[in-house]
């Protein structure tokens, strides 16, 4: 239709303005509408002078009828719409207003962009505040149940995120997969979780790197007496009968053979199995915790290690992060180690020197915390005075060398993971905390191969 059209039809005149601070003092718009008075607020500002002006009078008003005629032909409402009127850019929105399905009029509001920013303002501000909150509410819960978990040293957001973990895995009976490098402390966390759980249960660790192929049957599951050459005239009793009632540690599980895997199956889906030589189902009830550092991902796909099995095992994952991406440990964690050294080795106590402790922060760590403890044991050791320095530390300088640039990466991903734990992975918060565009974001987070 013509804009004509739509002034005749439905009269485009203002019969009411509404000034920045008005309160209404219950008046309806459709009274309003229909004529009935309008008690404007008592400003010094004559609003009658714009009352029943023709907003067709002036070209100054042109886009604004444009939006008003764009609104009535859709038949919606038109929300927060930049228009230029009397040659100013203001944000105006348009409501339909009806009577019996009729249209009567139209309430528009018009805000200044700067009205738009300060809200925006407002919003961001309440939004980073609700989200502070909830972060700190999730960071107490976190460190209150991980302060649980007291064999775990560290306080790092890595580690607590760990012992997190290991606490909800406690109050569990599933299977639970712990992964990560040789030496990151798989054992310990599945001793602190068996511990925080039941300690008065056995616990029964079973390294299956250790066991010949030939053995593990018979490890696992026991046999009957007499049941094959060799055998024990009394029989013997498997790992998985021994951790009846309790939890059976599957250390290093991706060493298992394929036909042991087969049987490992078995006992995680039904809870039984044959011991050798028996014709009788043995029953357990066990909690099975299983830790490996081999890509159990990459072994499904290269066949050494049967899919089913895995996801069965991989019900409640934990992964603890090597010890280079969680330096800020280091400090607790030699503390710590110290004391129970010297407490094994019933000598005096010991401190690190500065320069010592400066030699272990650059080192890379490839043994992870075990190496960190063979290292301080040796130091403890061979260390004349209650002091270990630098030269009692068995670490190459080579090995100490950390180039620049490696250490603004290790930087930046530990700022993309901290602010990303800020804002409960919420990935465009994130990029407005950190300050960086999305591509810059994205590109950071596939170079450090950072899960979100």
């Amino acid at each position: 239709k013509e804009i004509t059209e739509v002034a005749k039809k439905y009269d485009v005149q203002i019969k009411f303005f509404q000034q920045i601070g008005y309160s209404y003092r219950n008046e309806s718009i459709a009274e309003l509408l229909h004529g009935n008075s309008f008690f404007e607020k008592k400003l010094n500002i004559n609003n009658h002078d714009i009352i029943g002006e023709s907003i067709l009078d002036s070209d100054e008003y042109s886009e604004l009828v444009k939006m008003l005629n764009s609104s009535v032909e859709s038949d919606i409402n038109i929300v927060e719409k930049l228009v230029e009127i009397r040659k100013r850019l203001l944000v105006c929105s348009v409501a339909l207003i009806k009577e019996n399905k009729e249209l009567r009029g139209f309430l528009l509001k018009i805000n200044k962009i700067s009205d738009l920013h300060d809200m925006l303002k407002l919003r961001n501000n309440a939004l980073d505040l609700l989200l502070k909150s909830e972060r700190d509410i999730r960071n107490n819960i976190r460190d209150r149940n991980a302060n649980l978990l007291k064999g775990i040293s560290g306080n790092s957001i890595q580690i607590n995120k760990v012992k997190y973990l290991g606490h909800k895995a406690s109050k569990i009976k599933s299977t639970v997969l712990i992964t990560g490098e040789s030496g990151t402390g798989k054992t310990l966390l599945a001793r602190e979780i068996h511990k925080l759980s039941d300690d008065e249960k056995p616990f029964v660790h079973v390294n299956c790197s250790s066991i010949p192929p030939t053995l593990f049957e018979s490890e696992l599951f026991g046999y009957e007496k007499g049941s094959f050459t060799g055998a024990s005239t009394s029989g013997k009793m498997g790992y998985f009968e021994l951790a009846d009632e309790g939890t059976i540690f599957l250390d290093e599980i991706g060493e298992l053979p394929n036909d042991i895997q087969t049987k490992l199956l078995q006992v995680l889906q039904e809870k039984v199995f044959f011991k050798i030589g028996s014709k009788k189902q043995t029953q357990v009830n066990v909690r099975i915790i299983a830790a490996t550092n081999v890509d159990l991902d990459q072994a499904v796909k290269d066949k050494r290690f049967r899919s089913d099995l895995y996801y069965r095992l991989n019900v409640f994952p934990i992964h603890i992060p090597p010890l280079r991406e969680r330096k800020k440990d280091l400090y607790i964690l030699i503390q710590n180690l110290i004391e129970n050294i010297t407490r094994k080795l019933e000598c005096e106590a010991k401190t690190l020197s500065g320069e010592a402790f400066e030699k272990l922060i650059d080192y890379d760590w490839p043994g992870n915390v075990r190496e960190l403890e063979n290292i301080l044991e040796r130091a403890i050791i061979i260390s004349e005075t209650n002091v270990i320095n630098s030269e009692h530390l068995n670490i190459s300088s080579d090995d100490t060398n950390i180039a620049l640039k490696d250490i603004i990466a290790a930087a930046e991903k530990k700022a993309i993971l901290e602010t990303l734990d800020a804002c409960n992975n919420n990935k465009k918060i994130t990029m407005r905390k950190l300050g960086i565009s999305k591509s810059a974001f994205y590109e950071k987070v596939n170079k450090y191969e950072i899960d979100i």
